[in-house]
C-alpha cells in the first residue's frame, strides 16, 4: 500500500525588484490645493459627493456652514441642503431613481444667502425596474456557441476559415 506524500505550501512571494527598507515611497496627497466637487451614482436611490478645497477657499470660509445642495434637474427650484461640516466626501440618499441631478458645495451665511463655490457634474440614478423593451432577440445557448466558434475561427488561417466556415450554420453564416 502507497502512503500518499504530505503536501506542504512553498512559499512563492516574490517582490521584483527586491524592495529596500531604506527607501520610502512618497505618498498621494491629502489635497490637490483645488476647489472640485465630483457626483457619482451609487445606486437607483443613493448618490456619491466627494470635494476637495483649495488652501484660498478654506481660509475664507468657515468649516461649520459648509453644505451641500443637490437640484434635481428638471425641477424647477426643487433642492435639498445637507451640511456636511469638514467632511470631504458624502452619501445622499433619498433620491428618485431615474432622475438627473447636479450638487453645489457652498456656505450659508447667517443671513440665510447660500454662497457656491463648486458645481459638480451632472449625474442620472439608474432605473430601479426591469427595462420596458420585451421586443429583443435574444441568441440561444446553441446560437450562441456556434457563433463564438466563428469568431475564434476568424483569428486562424483562411483556408480554416474558409472550410470550416462554410461547413457550420450560425446567424453570422447561414446555409
Amino acid at each position: 500500500m502507497t502512503v500518499p506524500r504530505e503536501r506542504r505550501p512553498r512559499n512563492v512571494t516574490m517582490t521584483w525588484p527586491p524592495l529596500d527598507s531604506s527607501r520610502t515611497e512618497p505618498s498621494l496627497p491629502a489635497d490637490y490645493d483645488r476647489t472640485a466637487l465630483y457626483l457619482l451614482p451609487r445606486d437607483p436611490v443613493t448618490l456619491y459627493a466627494f470635494w476637495s478645497l483649495s488652501n484660498d477657499t478654506r481660509r475664507n470660509w468657515e468649516q461649520d456652514r459648509l453644505r451641500l445642495r443637490v437640484y434635481q434637474i428638471g425641477q424647477s427650484q426643487a433642492f435639498f441642503d445637507t451640511a456636511v461640516g469638514s467632511a470631504r466626501s458624502w452619501y445622499i440618499t433619498g433620491v428618485n431613481p431615474d432622475a438627473s441631478y447636479q450638487a453645489e458645495l457652498g456656505y450659508l451665511k447667517t443671513s440665510g444667502e447660500f454662497t457656491s463655490i463648486a458645481t459638480s457634474n451632472p449625474v442620472h440614478t439608474p432605473r430601479d425596474r426591469f427595462s420596458d423593451l420585451t421586443d429583443a432577440n435574444w441568441l440561444n445557448i446553441t446560437e450562441l456557441y456556434t457563433g463564438s466558434r466563428i469568431l475564434r475561427l476568424q483569428r486562424g488561417s483562411e483556408e480554416l476559415l474558409t472550410t470550416t466556415a462554410t461547413s457550420i450554420s450560425s446567424p453570422w453564416n447561414p446555409k
